[in-house]
């Protein structure tokens, strides 16, 4: 390890405890099925699943383009809605698209486009609108920004109040692909109509990062189908305001289930026991009836075998599925079966199994051992069906609260920060990547044995609790922005163009990495005893960032300069490309480039440029 990378992780090392610790607040990459969905799709085959559509609704076989024009190009086919939208639509609200059905809570799921400065939204209900609106260069979120929760309006007053702006900006650049994810819960109103529970957005995903959790809608937003509140709606796509695309549009209609439990009797065996086995009938301590599973019925919990017996009565014929939750070991049987069987356990994780079960009262069997005392004792079951919430069918008190999650969050300040860690990447560990944050906030993460951009994002730089708290397991980065995830692939090519990588110890050798003035990295690598360096620097308007690859010399004969990988490339014209419709390569007016394809993916090569001795462009993103 070189002098100045040393310096730079000793200095990490020095600050790791000042860094704050937040509980339970991440805002990277939650996902918002903690429960099991059973996703419909709404059609992209046809309209069919709309109500009279009007004629700007369409469906296409393919979209690109929209990073520089309000419009984008498309191709015939199927698997894409597409809104066609002209200045004949603005403002009309038949322009808008209407589902046939009707919902009230609600998971909502489906990847969307928009073209430079369009503007559309998803209203739930047909009454709340979720903003879509191309706002990629936003610095301070607002309310009518991507992701939004839109404001509510006086008419009289011409005047609105009460949006929600998104935590963070994590909208992408204009024609691209965006994800979002939205959980919601309706109003709930007593037999004579009162509302006795507004409206809750409980949460909404936006490229993987939590934007709004558990937001309380005291009434309709603008634009709204109807200024009334109602237990149900048509999910409904603003159609007036801008093109926009949509695919993967999949859906859950939620409901819970009441689920009861009765004639509960419990056996409860006090020693230091290793199997279920040990709970023999001259070892029972004490036995009796009880209204709920609670560990609590054991006088000494860490030295125990507790067993429950009981009816359980289900509401409908379904699939349900089941989980216990303890430290040490559980098992469950339903009607003599076994459900969920466990090994030993220190983590209070979930323990599923699924079973078909009919309506109506079933046998169940709950088994329960614990012989240590440096854990909390903890038993949980629980019973769920798909698009419906868990039942719990323990007390309260028999789960211990949950242990907060801390947050380390590593930030750029004034200069740039460098973490050297380990990073997951397509399912595999990387072990030499280093983190590179910006104060501007465009970050990367660049994997040191390949010379490779991995991840690219913008906002908050790293949550590095994984590597810094208590034992730091599995010491792995994770980025805290919307994520915008690379080919991996280094930019010193083999000519075969195959190989996912170069041979790093006869090809590619790291050497070491310097700090320009400001802070930022140039990394340095032998390429067949030639030396090449990669200085990567964000560009000044935040849009992405600029790579520098100084050869000093002509590279050996038999290697290319590899811009970009992926399943699909499409030149847009200005020496602009579109990688996968994720982000942009920006190539200078002079340079010369060409696409290639290879084992089912496309390669971007420079083919020439006026200085052989640095190649300059842009990742924007």
């Amino acid at each position: 390890m070189d002098s100045l990378r040393a310096m730079s992780i000793n200095q990490l090392r020095r600050r790791k405890s000042a860094l704050p610790l937040f509980a339970l607040l991440f805002l990277h990459c939650f996902q918002i099925r903690a429960q099991s969905y059973d996703l419909r799709e709404f059609s992209t085959r046809d309209l069919s699943d709309a109500k009279s559509p009007s004629p700007n609704w369409q469906i296409v076989g393919e979209v690109s383009g929209g990073y520089n024009t309000p419009t984008v190009n498309t191709k015939p086919g199927t698997g894409i809605l597409f809104d066609n939208y002209s200045k004949d639509y603005q403002y009309k609200t038949s322009a808008d698209l209407v589902s046939n059905f009707e919902h009230g809570d609600i998971y909502l799921e489906l990847d969307f486009l928009l073209p430079k400065g369009s503007n559309s939204g998803i209203y739930l209900q047909g009454r709340y609108e979720i903003q879509l609106y191309d706002t990629w260069a936003s610095t301070t979120p607002k309310q009518g920004d991507c992701g939004g929760i839109y404001q509510r309006w006086i008419e009289a007053e011409k005047r609105g109040y009460e949006g929600h702006a998104p935590r963070i900006n994590a909208c992408l650049a204009p024609g691209t692909w965006q994800h979002l994810e939205i959980k919601f819960a309706a109003p709930k109103f007593d037999a004579s109509g009162k509302k006795i529970r507004h409206a809750v957005v409980e949460k909404v995903v936006l490229n993987g990062v939590t934007i709004h959790e558990n937001v309380t809608l005291l009434g309709v937003t603008r634009g709204a189908i109807s200024e009334s509140e109602a237990a149900s709606g048509p999910l409904r796509i603003q159609g007036d305001h801008g093109q926009v695309a949509f695919r993967n549009i999949k859906y859950a209609l939620l409901n819970d289930i009441k689920v009861s439990t009765s004639d509960i009797q419990y056996e409860y065996y006090e020693g230091q026991f290793e199997e279920f086995t040990d709970a023999k009938p001259e070892k029972l301590t004490r036995k009796g009836t009880t209204s709920i599973i609670d560990f609590q019925l054991a006088d000494n919990p860490n030295k125990a075998i507790l067993i429950f017996t009981g009816k359980v009565n289900l509401p409908e014929t379904a699939e349900y599925l089941w989980s216990t939750q303890q430290y040490g070991l559980a098992k469950l049987e339903v009607d003599g079966k076994e459900v969920v069987k466990t090994n030993w356990q220190a983590d209070l994780k979930h323990n599923t199994g699924k079973v078909q079960l009919t309506a109506g009262e079933h046998q169940f069997k709950l088994y329960y051992l614990k012989n240590f005392n440096w854990r909390p004792s903890a038993l949980g079951l629980n019973v769920q069906k798909a698009n419906a919430k868990p039942v719990a069918l323990h007390a309260l008190r028999s789960l211990p609260d949950p242990e907060p999650a801390p947050l380390i969050a590593l930030n750029a300040g004034k200069e740039p920060e460098l973490l050297r860690c380990y990073y997951e990447f397509t399912d595999r560990k990387r072990t030499h990547v280093v983190a590179v944050g910006d104060p501007n906030g465009v970050h990367y993460a660049y994997d040191l044995n390949q010379g490779a951009i991995l991840d690219l994002w913008k906002g908050p730089f790293v949550n590095a609790t994984e590597m810094w708290y208590e034992r730091g397991e599995p010491q792995i980065a994770m980025p805290l922005g919307p994520k915008v995830r690379s080919s991996g692939v280094g930019a010193f090519a083999p000519s075969n163009l195959i190989a996912d990588s170069l041979d790093t110890e006869n090809t590619l050798q790291f050497k070491q990495y310097r700090l320009d003035s400001k802070g930022y990295p140039t990394f340095t690598y032998l390429l067949k005893g030639k030396s090449v360096s990669d200085a990567i620097r964000p560009m000044e308007d935040r849009k992405g960032l600029k790579r520098s690859l100084i050869l000093g010399a002509a590279l050996a004969d038999g290697f290319l300069i590899r811009l970009a990988q992926g399943k699909t490339i499409e030149a847009l014209g200005d020496n602009l490309y579109a990688i996968d419709q994720k982000y942009y390569v920006q190539l200078p007016p002079d340079y010369v480039a060409n696409v290639q394809s290879g084992n089912g993916m496309k390669v971007l090569l420079l083919k020439s440029s006026p200085n052989p001795v640095q190649i300059d462009y842009f990742i924007i993103f």
